[in-house]
């Protein structure tokens, strides 16, 4: 396979993967796309693009969902927690 050929296909490849993650967000809201994508891997800057959010907004609800697994496996509630239940 030459350098054209794998370039083609790791294009093909990313399309794939941006068709599948668009059928797994349907009837998803946008945390909740966000994770999902952001344990797909794929970076916060395309994120962003995917789910038409700033990478900040992205970076912040992916340290909030870290942040809540955590306190689930500690059985400690997270920041975000005692903020929304007082």
């Amino acid at each position: 396979m030459n350098d054209k050929q794998f370039n083609q296909l790791i294009q093909k490849l990313d399309t794939l993967i941006k068709l599948i993650a668009a059928n797994l967000l349907r009837d998803k809201n946008k945390t909740e796309q966000i994770i999902i994508l952001g344990n797909l891997g794929i970076n916060r800057n395309e994120i962003a693009t995917i789910v038409d959010t700033s990478p900040q907004v992205v970076s912040s609800r992916l340290s909030e969902s870290r942040s809540k697994e955590k306190s689930k496996t500690e059985g400690v509630p997270s920041d975000t927690d005692k903020q929304r239940n007082p």
